[in-house]
Formats: structure tokens, sequence, C-alpha cells
């Protein structure tokens, strides 16, 4: 008998991966208790079964799927230059010049490091995860449009018991106020971007708080927003602005009188130029600053509580 744990488990093994789960003992003791069983145990349950079974690259696309998945960045690179083969370039890239370069030479290597990944039904058992997650995707993003924002948090909440990992003291669940704040609030670093693309960024966001590690990563792939900043960034935005005013609103209650900027490492110049300025709370200009030029990754500064008077 398999739980949704192990669907969820066995779905790291639909592309080649060995045959061991990674973590802290804290994540450890997690999935024991989401699978009822330790995750070695649940490894080789999954083999005797036959749903997973030993990884072997019987065609280019099997090899790149391999090598994506195995290797990051600096390995490829690695790899790359002993070979006198160029290194710049994205991620994919990089695993097509590596194969051009020395395909066989790669399958050998892939061939003994003893990769598994899932038979045709092992990958039906971890498809019910996928299925189950795009579930509470459609009737969260539903509840979402009809402003009813704790039933769209209960969707995965109610995933979340049915995979059964434990609930830590400090987690806290997301608050239908401040979704309500992601879906309303109006960034001026956004301007420009028509009414359409800033409700489906505010979606998105909105989404991405319920969600939390079940977020769709590519829900906002292909939106052109308009402006300078990406879709990823300008959603970033949007949760920057109500997290702030969040934090300001909190502070106020608790008698905080001033605030003061903090721009971080990678700050363009104008944000820079602010960082320790102190501002009256009530004062204090809008977070993320409409005037950062940083189009990379937006603006990332923020107010520190300043305790007792100026």
């Amino acid at each position: 008998m398999f739980r949704l744990a192990h669907s969820l488990f066995l779905s790291r093994f639909l592309r080649p991966a060995l045959p061991r789960l990674n973590g802290n003992e804290r994540q450890l003791a997690e999935w024991t208790t989401a699978l009822g069983e330790s995750p070695e145990s649940a490894l080789d349950r999954f083999k005797k079964a036959g749903l997973l079974v030993p990884f072997s690259p019987t065609g280019d696309d099997m090899l790149a799927s391999a090598v994506d998945s195995i290797y990051g960045v600096a390995q490829l690179k690695v790899m790359l230059k002993s070979r006198a083969v160029k290194l710049s370039g994205k991620k994919n890239e990089l695993v097509v010049r590596l194969l051009a370069a020395d395909s066989h030479g790669i399958a050998r290597e892939i061939g003994n490091l003893g990769l598994f990944h899932c038979s045709r039904d092992g990958a039906q058992l971890a498809a019910v995860f996928e299925a189950r997650k795009e579930e509470a995707q459609r009737n969260a993003i539903a509840a979402i449009e009809a402003k009813d924002y704790g039933y769209a948090i209960l969707q995965y909440q109610a995933l979340e018991n049915d995979l059964g990992f434990p609930k830590w003291e400090f987690e806290r669940a997301p608050n239908p106020a401040f979704i309500e704040l992601v879906m309303t609030v109006n960034p001026r670093i956004l301007a420009g971007c028509s009414a359409e693309v800033l409700a489906r960024l505010r979606c998105a966001m909105a989404l991405q708080c319920i969600a939390s590690r079940h977020a769709p990563r590519q829900i906002l792939a292909g939106l052109d927003t308009g402006i300078r900043l990406d879709a990823e960034t300008a959603a970033r935005m949007i949760f920057f602005l109500a997290r702030h005013l969040e934090d300001i609103r909190q502070w106020r209650e608790l008698g905080v009188r001033f605030v003061a900027h903090f721009a971080g490492a990678g700050a363009c110049s104008i944000c820079t130029a602010l960082n320790g300025k102190k501002w009256s709370i009530d004062e204090a200009p809008e977070l993320p600053s409409a005037e950062c030029s940083n189009d990379d990754l937006g603006c990332r500064c923020l107010y520190q509580p300043v305790i007792g008077n100026l």
C-alpha cells in the first residue's frame, strides 16, 4: 500500500537520479513520518515492485535528460574545460555542447553512476501526486479569482494533510488578509503594466504565497509585462510592497515612529544613496522604489524599525 507521500517521493525519479534521499536529520524524519517507513525502505519497495528500474541511456534525449538532472552548471563547465570546449552559455546550451563533444564518453560515465528512474508503472504512481497538486491549484485559482482567499488556503492545507508531513511550531498558515493585500496593491515600480498583466501577476503571487513549496513554476511563462522588468521580478515587486505595508502596519501598532532605509548588496546606485536614511513611519516612501534602476532583480530594499527617537 502506497501513500500520497510515496507518489511525491517517486516523482523525484521521473528524471534519472541516484537511489537515495539527501537531507538533514530533521528532513529525513519528516519523510519517515509521511511515508510511514524510512526513505530507504520505500526505495527498496519501489524497486521490488518494479516502480524504480536502473537507468540506461538508450537515446540522445534520455542522455541529455540525465546530464541535465545530475550535473550542475559548475560541474558541466569543468567537464567542458577538460574537453577544451567553450564554457559560456545557459545550462541547456552547455549540455548540448558537452554531448556534441563526447556523447559516448558521457554515456559511459552516466551508465556507471548507478542511476534509477521510474518505470511506466512508476510514472503512473508518480502522476497521482501531480494530479492531486493540479486539482489543488485549479481550486485555489478559482477561489482567488472569487476573492475567497480562505477557501484557496484550505486547498493546499488539505494537500499537506493528505501528504502527512509533520507540522512544526514555527510554521504558520497563510493569512487571508495578507493574500487580499497582495491582490490589491499597485506598486508604482510596475507603472506601465496593463490591468490584465497586473491581474495575472497578483494571482500568480497570491498562489505562490498560498501554495509555498507546491507553487507552480511556469505559471508566468511567456507573460510580457510591457515594462523593463520580467514577469517573475514584477510579481516579486507586488509581494515586497504587500510585505512592507504589513510590516509598517504592525510596527505602527507597536508604537514605532521611525524607520530606516536598508539597501542590501547589489542595490542600484539610487537605492544605495538612500541606505541608512531615516523617515517618519507615516512619511516613508513606497518600497519597492519606482526610481530603482536594477532591471535584473528590481528593488529589493526594505525598511527596518528604529527604536526610540531620531
